[in-house]
């Protein structure tokens, strides 16, 4: 059995990481779209994994409440609402 996915040709070493894949990218139901590539996502977290590939390491993005740094600014942005309560 092949293990490259037929719907986007990415080649893995074994079946069950062919299988997480398709559950992951691939599932009828996926609603969150990248703008960069139009690839779909069944969860906000996956999009946001595969939405740093498109960006380049800019500037570093300080949270002003803990020092913590973050190379992307939604990183940014998802800490200080998760650990902060800040939008």
């Amino acid at each position: 059995m092949s293990t490259s996915c037929l719907e986007c040709g990415k080649a893995f070493r074994n079946l069950a990481r062919l299988e997480a894949h398709q559950r992951k990218m691939h599932q009828e139901d996926a609603v969150y779209t990248c703008f960069e590539c139009n690839e779909t996502f069944v969860t906000s977290e996956y999009l946001l994994e595969h939405f740093v590939m498109h960006k380049p390491k800019t500037d570093c993005h300080t949270c002003v409440e803990c020092d913590l740094e973050f190379d992307y600014y939604f990183l940014y942005a998802q800490h200080k609402h998760n650990k902060h309560n800040k939008v």
